[in-house]
């Protein structure tokens, strides 16, 4: 299982001296990887998940629900049954842009697309432990469908490019973010590569961080 071959291989995923860029996989994936980079940070860590959903499904026997869809709920709630690491608790996750809010969070903090803001999302930031080191899971589908149409489930209702680019410089700003990990693009559904294209000029907002950081020291 890919949680277990990421939990194996932690000491090339995250490290105190370099910035992590992660890309591929489902909304599961983030069942392995917040665990290694608790490993790699310490106890006082924060998963800062941009999705257009709340992946909080608990596993059930009545209906058949893909594990991406179940991956906060393994983090906070399995007695280590899947996952062998311990449970996080809710505070130590926050989810940004979903276009619902389920009925069950589980407690974790969610920031809804329709009252989305610059300020909320700084406020919550500025809220965090200074201590606090960050990892940012970024699901495609929080983008809207005309910007993201190779989102595994694009989304009707979702951020623009433009928005989108505010909110991860804002938070790519703080220091405390260690990493990023980028999830549920469908390669096969880019025939022209212009989602692509839209990752990757998403992604070098980390390069401009990282640049301004080296000169900044």
């Amino acid at each position: 299982m890919v949680w277990d071959e990421t939990l194996e291989n932690a000491d090339q995923l995250f490290s105190r001296n370099f910035f992590s860029i992660l890309l591929g996989g489902d909304c599961s994936i983030e069942v392995g990887t917040f665990p290694v980079f608790r490993k790699a940070f310490g106890d006082q860590v924060h998963l800062l998940v941009l999705d257009g959903h709340v992946d909080t499904v608990a596993p059930s026997g009545e209906r058949c629900v893909g594990a991406a869809g179940m991956g906060l709920w393994f983090l906070t709630q399995d007695s280590q049954v899947w996952c062998k690491e311990r449970p996080f608790k809710p505070e130590n996750i926050t989810v940004i842009g979903p276009q619902e809010v389920p009925h069950e969070t589980y407690g974790i903090k969610v920031i809804p697309f329709d009252e989305l803001s610059m300020n909320k999302i700084a406020d919550h930031l500025r809220g965090l432990p200074e201590e606090t080191s960050i990892l940012v899971h970024f699901d495609v589908d929080v983008l809207q469908k005309e910007v993201m149409p190779s989102a595994y489930s694009p989304s009707e209702k979702g951020l623009s490019f433009e928005g989108a680019s505010e909110i991860l410089k804002l938070i790519l700003k703080d220091v405390r973010v260690k990493g990023i990990e980028v999830t549920e693009f469908s390669a096969n559904k880019d025939e022209d590569g212009k989602s692509a294209k839209t990752i990757v000029d998403l992604l070098c907002l980390v390069c401009d961080r990282e640049e301004s950081h080296y000169y900044k020291d």
